[in-house]
């Protein structure tokens, strides 16, 4: 099955030219699926049952980029939140470092109160 790794990073390269992330479960589903078609059809048709294994990699490097992607999503500032001031209130949990784009540090943040009293609500 030297194809199916192959497949699996063509599946998720092609989540990379999406403009949105879809639903995780049910591209899971299907990929579940296609390899138990795949194991099914190994009885008859070797060809056919490498194919549908292919395509099942395939499948799961889409579904594995795509939840990546959706985990990374959910860490944003929300839309509502964008372009209005917010007094941040933390800890700094690290020393400062520089680097190509400036000074940088972690700060755990304990408390984000927005000025804006519509962001607030």
């Amino acid at each position: 099955m030297r194809l199916a790794i192959p497949a699996f990073v063509a599946g998720a390269a092609l989540l990379q030219q999406q403009a949105q992330v879809v639903a995780a479960l049910p591209l899971w589903l299907f990929s579940a699926g296609l390899l138990a078609a795949a194991a099914l059809l190994r009885r008859f048709s070797m060809p056919a049952a490498k194919i549908l294994a292919i395509g099942a990699a395939a499948v799961a490097g889409f579904a594995w980029a795509n939840a990546l992607a959706q985990a990374r999503l959910a860490e944003r500032l929300d839309f509502a939140w964008e372009g209005h001031d917010v007094v941040v209130t933390g800890i700094v949990a690290d020393l400062p470092h520089a680097d190509q784009r400036g000074t940088r540090f972690l700060l755990d943040i304990e408390q984000a109160v927005a000025i804006d009293p519509k962001v607030a609500a």
